[in-house]
């Protein structure tokens, strides 16, 4: 028998996991499928960026990821050394500016987590089993697809059993090298292999070598070894990442015994006990698929674009693109919008890909800036008298590598432009990959202020959104709102108003959300189930019902686009 459900995920990474727990809190049946028969046992990715965990925080998870991570603030920061025990070359401190750390904390109710892959991806599965419409199916393959005009359906392999499952669209989390993506046939603009590297992940206790300081990475140059030493719960559990060259030496000349000798030379002390618990060699390059999908089956993650992992953009990018597709892929299967909507999905995120591939390819090189003055001839004398000029010239280039880890306008500044955004004729001041400039101009990311609920408790305004559309105003006379519910009703959508002042749901704590959002009392904002402003109305409109349900047919692509366009240009001329 054929087995059935609406949307199937192949990959059970951080990605896929995180699309199929957003489908199933929208009540969408959803089958993940992953090869292997368990977590991953390697590190892999570390970083939890703000905007990630604003999204881990509307699923309720974000505590755990914290607590699991194990990271205390103490540990933001970086630093550059010959030897953990040897000469200090330089520290980036994340903390250190508090004006900067207080700004940020303006941004977001979440700030930077510390927490590796292999952590998280048992927090998202935990979470996703939670959810009644997803099953995760491990030790199962996709062995081969077709689609049609109804939907697609599988060949699933599971000891040695073949087995048809049939959904109505199929999303591939299956990595960079997705299997999925070239049975479609689809290409990838991808770069030559420019960096090698060894990660060793190794247990050991190495306060008593640290002296008190605290850093979440350590860059080590030394004549024995260059490398970065990358702590994962800030106690006994580590990386060293090795930069090696393929032409010199091979990455199976890395045994256990090799790399014990490496750390300990990194460290400087050839005492340390260390336990060795994966090896995994990887290089650096990227990628950019030249569709993200094709008719019902789309690419999220590294299936669709994959970066260096300078500035930690890779699994973030690829939870904000679930993000982004889940609630498009279940308005349009319960029927309150059309397919066509599917199409924004891409046209929202390639050009958020693209912007991360340029800046991690910014960050790679000044990073590389230090690198190429540590050739053979001069880094052999780096810890020496010689040396001293070498080391003034690394401590200037440190100074330049902030933006690989202080991106908080690449996070949350960029601004969607597709169909299912309606335009207000407002241009944003833009951010920088530093500094984030909060705007709800529509295609923004709602911005986040503090609110008071009625029953005293204390929340952001971006806990309001997840999982339907939202309407937010300070309007007393309950225009807007009683507009949202009818509208809401007659068009069958998921949909809300909250109304934030006197006599409402909540009230401000500080900062005007009305001056941040850029309305009057009698305006209000619409903002999408992913968090994104949809469409703001600064003031009063003559005919609020008829406002909404146009704005949502628009959006929703459930009318002709030459009529959406016409409706855009009304919305923003009122």
């Amino acid at each position: 028998m054929t087995e059935r459900c609406e949307v199937a995920v192949v990959g059970g990474g951080p990605v896929g996991l995180a699309m199929a727990l957003q489908l199933g809190r929208l009540g969408v049946e959803t089958t993940l499928i992953e090869r292997r028969s368990t977590f991953t046992r390697h590190p892999k990715a570390t970083g939890v960026h703000a905007k990630t965990m604003e999204i881990f925080r509307q699923w309720g998870i974000a505590p755990t990821i914290r607590a699991r991570g194990g990271l205390s603030p103490e540990w933001m920061s970086v630093t550059w050394v010959t030897r953990v025990l040897g000469l200090h070359l330089g520290t980036i401190d994340l903390l250190q500016d508090t004006a900067r750390i207080q700004e940020a904390m303006s941004h977001s109710p979440e700030f930077l987590a510390w927490c590796s892959q292999d952590v998280i991806e048992p927090v998202l599965r935990e979470a996703a089993e939670h959810q009644k419409t997803v099953r995760i199916c491990y030790d199962t393959e996709c062995a081969g697809f077709v689609q049609d005009d109804e939907g697609v359906t599988l060949r699933i392999a599971q000891n040695d059993r073949e087995r048809a499952l049939h959904c109505r669209y199929l999303v591939a989390a299956d990595g960079a090298h997705s299997e999925i993506r070239s049975a479609l046939g689809i290409g990838a603009s991808a770069s030559a292999a420019f960096d090698h590297h060894i990660n060793v992940c190794f247990r050991a206790e190495l306060a008593p070598y640290f002296r008190g300081r605290r850093h979440m990475m350590w860059w080590i140059a030394n004549p024995d070894t260059v490398g970065t030493l990358i702590t994962l719960n800030g106690a006994d559990r580590w990386i060293y990442q090795i930069h090696y060259r393929p032409t010199e030496i091979s990455s199976v000349d890395f045994t256990p015994e090799a790399c014990v000798r490496t750390i300990r030379r990194a460290i400087g002390a050839d005492t340390v006990d260390i336990r060795i618990e994966s090896i995994l060699p990887w290089h650096l390059d990227h990628a950019l698929a030249t569709s993200f999908g094709s008719d019902r089956v789309f690419l999220v993650g590294d299936a669709a674009h994959r970066f260096p992992p300078t500035g930690g953009f890779g699994m973030n990018s690829g939870i904000g693109d679930a993000h982004n597709l889940a609630w498009k892929l279940a308005a349009v299967l319960r029927g309150q919008a059309g397919a066509t909507l599917l199409d924004t999905y891409e046209a929202e995120r390639r050009p958020i890909a693209e912007l991360n591939i340029r800046q991690s390819m910014i960050n790679t090189h000044r990073v590389d800036e230090i690198g190429a003055a540590l050739n053979p001839r001069d880094v052999a004398s780096i810890e020496t008298d010689e040396g001293a000029a070498l080391r003034r010239l690394i401590a200037e280039k440190v100074l330049n590598q902030r933006e690989g880890y202080w991106s908080q306008g690449q996070q949350f500044g960029y601004v969607y432009e597709s169909s299912a955004v309606l335009g207000d004729g407002t241009a944003a001041e833009p951010s920088t990959i530093s500094d984030y400039r909060k705007t709800a101009r529509p295609g923004a990311h709602a911005p986040h202020a503090w609110l008071i609920r009625s029953d005293g408790e204390r929340l952001s305004i971006v806990d309001l959104f997840g999982d339907r559309f939202v309407l937010v105003t300070s309007n007393e006379d309950q225009s807007w709102s009683d507009a949202m519910a009818s509208v809401a009703s007659q068009l069958g959508v998921d949909a809300k108003a909250v109304r934030i002042g006197d006599g409402g749901e909540y009230r401000e704590e500080s900062e005007s959300w009305l001056t941040l959002y850029g309305l009057t009392t009698a305006g209000a904002v619409l903002v999408r189930p992913d968090g994104h402003v949809a469409a703001r109305f600064p003031d009063a409109v003559s005919d609020p019902v008829r406002t909404l349900s146009i704005c949502l047919e628009s959006i929703l692509a459930r009318m002709h686009q030459r009529t959406a366009r016409a409706v855009a240009g009304a919305v923003s001329a009122a």
